[in-house]
């Protein structure tokens, strides 16, 4: 072999190395069961584990070339992986979980509505979330395919993307401003997304594709290449797209197209016009094309957008009140009864849209940079003055040095978010509305920061480029992932035609099923502690008891607690699609009644159909052999 032939296999097996070594930790971690103390103290994220971890990536991103890659990519996949692995652990149940991982509530219609599409079915129109936003419920029926239907496997996939985006994009970072600005970046976007690491949710994703979006735009800033602008603008539709979010970003990202390829301290309109079609048509074929085929006739993307719209329109009061108000969930009601009412009350829409960027930008449990557990409100407020005071200089810097490349980028994410604002209130979700434009906000305070240690001689600004940019990775990886989550399921509903299965004959008072029930798709909670319990999906049901965090309020997850206790060997339990039906349950049974396999995963048999206040759920009576 020649040299460049060994150069170039040396430097392929390098990379492998850099990659392996911290997916292989990421593997471990999740493999591995923590102790109680542990699982309480890696529940809390204050404002010393903060600073610690800026410190520890600032070393990490010293270092040059693939060390800095390794050190950096390997302390990301640490950090994604202990709030995966304390919630298997512990058996964690929240308002978005039950029993460590099996989806609840919102994750409920996500994950089932891509059971849904991995049956050959559409998404129904009382799907809700599902259907609401199809793009998620998309990606997780083609990973669910590809692990076979195993949820604990998805969900780490997941993870470990969205970690990877996140030390990608902080990798971009540094090289506008530099190592400490870089790490600052890199751990403000894991504080915020730490709390949506383990529910299947809507976040995490969002957040990822924001992340390719920003190295794409952030590139083409510099180079002002078309296909890169094009592809991170899809990339950024995606991420307002799959968690609803800051739709203005799109005409404010327009204008600052104009201004990118100026000529003349005029605006190119011609490019503005070109980019303004493109735009739209990637809008148009994520939120209204590729919903179309996927869901049922009659279901309404952000349908629920007109509940948040009434709300806003009354004074703020919430998402809920329309059903108060007016007795119905019909979204086209909604909206009309919204517009109507910004009409003849427009105070209503002003009122709520104060109270909107009341709790955005001032210290609450709603706002922008709630994303440490504080100690003491000392604490909470000096973080919160920190964090916004970096933001506010990070856009006066935008534009004192306006022709900086990726200053106005930031700038219009920045004025594409606040527009928005009115119309994704944190009285309806907190900061989680955000998830695909909040790096932008980071991003603000990553280049104040890096103007104030520039200003004393305290840094100075990197060039250097990664390696793997170089060869074109972001587009392949970016262009794979867009491939993933809009073409890949519509193969789905082609190449798996749905099952015609016969209803077996069950009692009066029981109704038929047939579902899918995969390995890591299911928990059993065991009444007695053994050697077989104490991690997903075994789970002792001293501990499921005891890491209940809504038990108070939540009548389902006692139901659960009482049926473990009261059936010999322990439950079963898993979040179904009865294909007889196409409804949307909670399969629960004696757990040595049935038994899952990959081989034949599909059970049929009859179960009692039994309610709580908001679940229907299915107790498994008899399995039938197919």
């Amino acid at each position: 072999m020649n040299k460049n032939t060994v150069n170039s296999i040396y430097k392929i097996l390098s990379w492998a190395v850099v990659f392996f070594i911290p997916l292989a930790l990421f593997t471990s971690i999740l493999l591995f069961s923590f102790p109680q103390t542990i699982l309480t103290l890696l529940d809390s994220f204050q404002i010393q584990h903060f600073l610690v971890l800026v410190i520890l990536f600032g070393l990490c991103f010293h270092l040059r070339g693939k060390a800095g890659w390794l050190c950096g990519f390997s302390l990301t996949m640490v950090l994604f992986a202990l709030p995966l692995a304390s919630k298997w652990t512990g058996g964690f149940s929240t308002t978005n979980t039950l029993g460590g991982f099996i989806p609840y509530k919102d994750g409920f219609y996500y994950y089932n509505g891509a059971q849904q599409l991995l049956a050959g079915l559409k998404i129904p129109v009382d799907g809700l979330n599902g259907a609401f936003r199809p793009l998620f419920p998309g990606l997780l029926a083609v990973l669910l395919l590809f692990t076979r239907g195993n949820l604990l496997w998805t969900q780490s996939i997941v993870v470990g993307w969205a970690g990877f985006c996140c030390f990608w994009a902080a990798y971009q970072a540094k090289k506008f401003w530099g190592i400490w600005p870089a790490a600052l970046f890199i751990v403000l976007l894991y504080s915020f997304v730490r709390t949506f690491i383990g529910p299947t949710l809507t976040e995490l994703p969002s957040l990822a594709f924001s992340c390719l979006a920003f190295i794409l735009l952030m590139r083409a800033s510099r180079t002002k290449n078309t296909f890169d602008l094009a592809l991170g603008g899809f990339l950024l539709v995606i991420a307002i797209s799959v968690r609803a979010g800051a739709f203005f970003i799109l005409p404010f990202l327009v204008l600052w197209v104009g201004w990118l390829y100026r000529q003349d301290k005029r605006l190119a309109w011609k490019r503005m016009g070109l980019f303004a079609m493109i735009f739209l048509a990637e809008y148009v074929l994520a939120n209204f094309l590729f919903p179309h085929l996927v869901t049922a006739p009659g279901a309404s993307t952000f349908g629920n957008f007109s509940w948040i719209l009434y709300g806003q329109a009354v004074g703020g009061a919430g998402w809920t009140y329309h059903y108060q108000a007016l007795g119905t969930n019909d979204a086209g009601l909604v909206m009309l009864a919204a517009i109507d009412k910004i009409i003849h009350y427009p105070q209503g829409m002003i009122i709520g849209s104060l109270k909107a960027y009341r709790d955005f930008f001032f210290p609450d449990s709603g706002n922008i940079f709630n994303l440490i557990s504080a100690q003491s409100l000392i604490s909470f407020i000096l973080f919160w003055l920190i964090n916004l005071g970096l933001m506010i200089w990070g856009l006066v810097q935008t534009m004192l040095k306006r022709d900086e490349p990726g200053n106005l980028l930031l700038a219009a994410c920045f004025l594409g978010t606040f527009f928005s604002i009115p119309f994704l209130p944190p009285i309806d979700g907190g900061n989680r509305f955000y998830s695909g434009s909040i790096l932008f906000i980071f991003a603000l305070e990553t280049l104040g920061l890096f103007s104030i240690l520039q200003h004393f001689r305290l840094i100075r600004q990197k060039t250097e480029d990664s390696g793997i940019e170089n060869q074109g990775w972001i587009r392949g990886f970016s262009t794979g992932m867009m491939l993933i989550i809009l073409v890949a399921p519509l193969l789905i509903l082609i190449i798996r035609p749905s099952l015609k299965i016969q209803s077996p004959q069950c009692p009066a008072d029981q109704i038929p099923f047939s579902f899918y029930l995969n390995n890591g798709s299911y928990v059993d909670i065991t009444p007695k502690a053994t050697a077989q319990c104490g991690r997903v999906p075994q789970l002792c049901l001293e501990d499921f008891e005891r890491n209940g965090r809504d038990k108070l309020n939540d009548d389902f997850f006692g139901k659960l607690v009482e049926w473990a206790g009261s059936t010999p060997g322990g439950i079963r339990l898993a979040a179904v699609n009865n294909l007889l039906t196409s409804g949307y349950f909670f399969a629960v049974g004696p757990k040595n009644l049935f038994s899952a396999t990959n081989s034949d995963p599909l059970i049929s048999g009859c179960a009692q159909n039994l309610h709580t206040q908001y679940q229907n759920v299915l107790w498994v009576k008899t399995i039938n052999p197919l």
